[in-house]
C-alpha cells in the first residue's frame, strides 16, 4: 500500500520539468547529479520510515509536539501545513499553465482547476481508504505510458550531448543531486500515512523498490532528455521532458506526436497529488479543531489554495516559486524529520526496541 501511495503521490509537474532545475546547476553532467541525488532519496525514505515506525499508531503531527515540546511541535506542524498549501497552489498554477499551453489552450483556465478540485472534495470526504483503492485502480495508467515514454527515447540520444564531463567540477553536481532530492515532494507523506500501514517496520523493502522503480524512469526520462535535447534547449524550455518526446521520430510508425503519451500521467498524476494534499490538510485542521463537518473543510481548503494563484502575476513567479519550494522540501522531508529522529532516539521516546 505504501509503495503505490509514493508512486502516485510523487509523480505529478514536475516530472516534466525537473531536468531543467537541476541542468540549470550540472549542466551536461545532470545525469550524475541525478543518480547521486537517487541515493539521496533512499536514505531520505529509510530515515522516514524508521521515524514513522518510532510512532506506529501516531501521525507526525501528534507526536511532533512529544518530541519538540508543544510551543516549537506547534511551529512545526503549521510549517507543514503552509508548505503543503503553497505545494498546492503551485501545482494548481502549474495546471492552469499547462491547460493553457497545451491541453486547452481556448479554455478559461478556472474551469479545469475547478472541475478537477469538485471530483477531489467528493473522494477525499470518503477518507483515505478511498483514495488508496483509486490510486491502486490508477497506478497502471500513469506507469505504463512512462515506460513506453522511456523505451521510445533510447534510439533518439545523442551521447555527444552529455559532453564535457564535469567541466564546472563536483561542486555542481552535488548542489544537483540536492535539487534532484527537492523535486520529490510527497516523501513525506510516510510520516502521515503509517498508522494506516498494518506494519511500518515492514515497509522497507515495498518502499524502497517502489521508490527505486519510480527513479528509474525519472532517471531515464531526466537523462534521455539531456541526451536527445542538449543541455542549452532544455534551460530555454519550460516543460523539457514533453518538449524532447516532440523530437522523437520513429520513420514508419503510425504515431507521431508521442507528446501526448505523458498527457494522461500528467492529469492523472496531478489529480492524486492534490488529493492527497489537500486531504492531510483538511484533516489535520478537523481533528485540531474538531470539526465534524468533513466536506465543508476539505472545501474550504480547495477555495482557498485556488484563491491563492490569483497572487501568483505569470508563469515568471510560478518558476521562481518552485525552485523556493525545492528547497523547502529539503526542510520539510529531510532536516526536520531527520532531527526529530535524532531528538526522539536521544530521549529513548517512542516504541524503541
Amino acid at each position: 500500500m505504501l509503495g503505490i501511495i509514493l508512486i502516485v503521490a510523487i509523480i505529478e509537474v514536475d516530472f516534466a520539468t525537473f531536468p531543467r532545475h537541476v541542468v540549470n546547476i550540472a549542466g551536461e553532467t545532470a545525469w550524475l547529479s541525478m543518480l547521486i541525488g537517487a541515493a539521496l532519496v533512499i536514505i531520505t525514505l529509510v530515515i522516514l520510515i524508521k521515524l514513522a515506525s518510532l510512532f506506529p499508531r501516531d501521525n507526525f503531527f501528534t507526536y511532533c509536539s512529544k518530541v519538540w515540546g508543544k510551543p516549537i511541535g506547534t511551529l512545526i506542524n503549521i510549517g507543514y501545513l503552509v508548505f503543503w498549501f503553497l505545494f498546492v497552489s503551485i501545482l494548481l498554477q502549474d495546471t492552469a499553465n499547462m491547460n493553457q499551453g497545451i491541453f486547452l489552450p481556448t479554455t478559461p483556465s478556472m474551469i479545469p482547476l475547478i472541475l478537477i478540485l469538485i471530483a477531489v472534495i467528493y473522494l477525499v470526504a470518503y477518507g483515505i481508504t478511498n483514495v488508496i483503492r483509486l490510486y491502486q485502480l490508477l497506478l497502471p495508467f500513469i506507469v505504463l505510458p512512462l515506460i513506453l515514454v522511456v523505451v521510445l527515447m533510447i534510439r533518439s540520444i545523442d551521447l555527444t550531448n552529455y559532453l564535457p564531463f564535469l567541466s564546472n567540477g563536483i561542486l555542481p553536481v552535488f548542489k544537483g543531486a540536492l535539487v534532484f532530492l527537492g523535486a520529490f515532494q510527497g516523501l513525506e507523506i510516510i510520516l502521515f500515512v503509517a498508522p494506516f500501514v498494518t506494519n511500518i517496520n515492514k515497509a522497507y523493502l515495498p518502499a524502497i523498490l517502489s521508490i527505486l522503480f519510480l527513479m528509474s524512469l525519472l532517471l531515464g526520462i531526466g537523462s534521455g532528455s539531456i541526451g536527445i535535447m542538449g543541455v542549452e534547449n532544455i534551460r530555454e524550455t519550460v516543460l523539457p521532458s514533453i518538449t524532447m518526446l516532440s523530437l522523437i521520430e520513429l520513420p514508419g510508425f503510425p504515431v507521431e506526436r508521442f507528446g501526448l503519451l505523458l498527457t494522461l500521467p500528467v492529469i492523472l498524476g496531478i489529480f492524486s497529488s492534490l488529493a492527497v494534499y489537500i486531504y492531510l490538510i483538511s484533516f489535520a485542521l478537523i481533528d485540531f479543531f474538531k470539526i465534524e463537518r468533513r466536506k465543508t473543510v476539505i472545501s474550504i481548503v480547495a477555495v482557498l489554495s485556488l484563491i491563492i494563484i490569483y497572487f501568483i502575476p505569470d508563469l515568471t513567479w510560478t518558476m521562481k516559486l518552485r525552485e523556493i519550494l525545492i528547497h523547502l522540501t529539503l526542510l520539510f522531508i529531510l532536516v526536520i524529520p531527520l532531527l526529530t529522529l535524532i531528538s526522539a532516539k536521544i530521549r529513548g521516546q517512542g516504541e524503541l526496541k
